[in-house]
């Protein structure tokens, strides 16, 4: 009877990344880097041409671009290949987002089953798969599932 408790609620939070990674829109955090993606792919060189920017306050900066800097090399490496097999598109961000998602939940229950058993492996993934921050992250395309 326990078993089936711990399948029926990873089975639930299954669902809920299927249905966050097509029912909630991409987060700004994704657009971002998707658009230093697309545009390293376009010319080489990964920057944001936003233009004169309107501060809040007069000593606010106002930068003419934003550089990615490197420092997220091993997201953006991620993405730009996903785009080169799978074009460059919303829907297919949000797939890679439910497999990183559903890998996350994989890797939790495949580390614990090593560290300790089966059983409370299915309890650990069980109750992450519901976790709503990670269920939000798939959802919205944010690198907290699949780093």
């Amino acid at each position: 009877m326990e078993k089936k408790f711990w399948r029926a609620l990873l089975l639930i939070g299954i669902v809920m990344h299927i249905v966050a990674a097509f029912v909630m829109p991409l987060g700004l955090d994704a657009h971002v880097h998707a658009s230093y993606v697309s545009d390293g792919m376009d010319d080489g060189e990964a920057h944001l041409e936003w233009g004169e920017l309107r501060p809040d306050s007069p000593e606010s900066s106002t930068p003419k671009e934003v550089p990615a800097d490197d420092k997220w090399f091993a997201w953006h490496s991620i993405i730009e290949i996903w785009f080169t097999v799978f074009s460059a598109s919303v829907t297919s961000l949000h797939i890679l987002s439910l497999i990183g998602g559903l890998g996350c939940l994989a890797t939790i229950f495949l580390v614990t089953r090593n560290l300790f058993d089966s059983e409370q492996a299915l309890r650990l993934t069980a109750l992450a798969s519901i976790y709503p921050p990670l269920i939000r992250a798939t959802g919205r395309f944010y690198q907290e599932g699949i780093i």
